[in-house]
């Protein structure tokens, strides 16, 4: 259940982690989701009730894919990387999300201009600001810029370009 075609190339090698003491192949890049929804494994967690929640939204934004990552109860899989030999458990049905164990130490900066949101429109906003002379922080609950435009398929290159584009 990966996409295929003759225009992308796998890199890297592939390696397994488990779900609930199953051994789950993945590609270099990819989401625990990603790497589950490939091997057919859509249901990650229950209600209370019973009822299966999965990858829903595969942006962060919502809680159905709730997953315990190394014993860390609350991860949302389709925002936590896939590695070699991680542990990965469904969640226990009505689990509550534990708050974390401590709070990182907080440092204080006054930039001149303070963007929430590493997205395309954040990051060209923070750009021209610079240029201006601003002194610039941007902030984004992602491990790296790009926002949902942005964002590559994991571990995959495409082709060169074909005939046409080339030409021009």
């Amino acid at each position: 259940m990966r996409l295929s075609s003759p225009g992308l190339t796998p890199l890297g090698r592939e390696f397994t982690f488990t779900f609930d003491g199953r051994e789950i192949p993945a590609l270099p890049g990819e989401t625990v989701a990603a790497a589950l929804a490939a091997q057919g494994i859509l249901a990650l967690r229950h209600t209370a009730s019973g009822a299966p929640r999965g990858l829903f939204c595969g942006m962060g934004a919502c809680w159905d894919c709730l997953v315990t990552v190394e014993g860390r109860a609350g991860e949302r899989a389709c925002q936590v990387k896939a590695a070699p030999g991680l542990d990965i458990r469904s969640a226990p049905p009505g689990q509550p999300s534990p708050l974390a164990a401590t709070v990182p130490e907080l440092e204080e900066r006054a930039p001149d201009l303070l963007v929430v949101g590493a997205g395309p429109a954040g990051l060209s906003a923070a750009i021209e600001a610079a240029r201006a002379g601003a002194q610039v922080l941007v902030l984004d609950e992602r491990d790296a810029p790009g926002g949902q435009y942005l964002k590559p398929l994991a571990a995959h290159r495409a082709a060169r370009p074909d005939a046409q584009h080339r030409r021009g």
